[in-house]
């Protein structure tokens, strides 16, 4: 232990780090509600626009996922035909009645401030999920360690490598 001697890495990195994914609002589905007491849907962007997978209700997905793989194409081609008149229907009558939909919200404004948005639900994203991680970066001078782990507990994914002159020549 006398001959022992404390060598503290080049670079220590620990960094949090966070994403999100955004999602774009197609259409709004609102049902039981007072005033009619059936389904009412609001499309929030042009119908042309739609991929056929937007066509798709909940109860579509769900049947697709418990589908045998060679089936799916079928089932999916049956909800889009059966699903499109409706939307389009919704679509026409939306134009012809001005229908319009907005979102009022509470947002902060800073420390103490309120602000109380109202905008048009047409082409609304959201956030709908958020990603945390943590990288590390560690180097003794002759080699670097990269490592990263997502939030939801997978194991770390671990890189090294050796260090090396960043212009190709001798160090010095």
């Amino acid at each position: 232990m006398e001959d022992d001697v404390l060598v503290t890495p080049l670079v220590y990195m620990t960094e949090v780090e966070r994403s999100v994914a955004v999602a774009q609002v197609n259409r709004l589905e609102m049902s039981n509600l007072p005033t009619t007491g059936t389904k009412t849907t609001y499309l929030t962007k042009p119908l042309d626009e739609f991929t056929d997978s937007e066509f798709l209700t909940r109860e579509d997905h769900d049947a697709l996922d418990d589908a045998p793989s060679n089936q799916r194409r079928a089932l999916r081609k049956a909800a889009v035909k059966r699903k499109k008149p409706v939307l389009e229907a919704a679509a026409q009558a939306q134009l012809t009645n001005l229908a319009r939909v907005e979102l009022a919200s509470r947002m902060p404004t800073g420390v103490v401030g309120v602000d109380y948005p109202i905008r048009s639900v047409r082409g609304l994203r959201f956030m709908h999920r958020n990603y945390y991680g943590l990288v590390n970066v560690r180097t003794d001078g002759k080699t670097i360690m990269c490592a990263s782990k997502r939030d939801s507990g997978e194991r770390w994914t671990i890189h090294a490598f050796p260090a090396g002159p960043l212009d190709g020549g001798a160090t010095g």
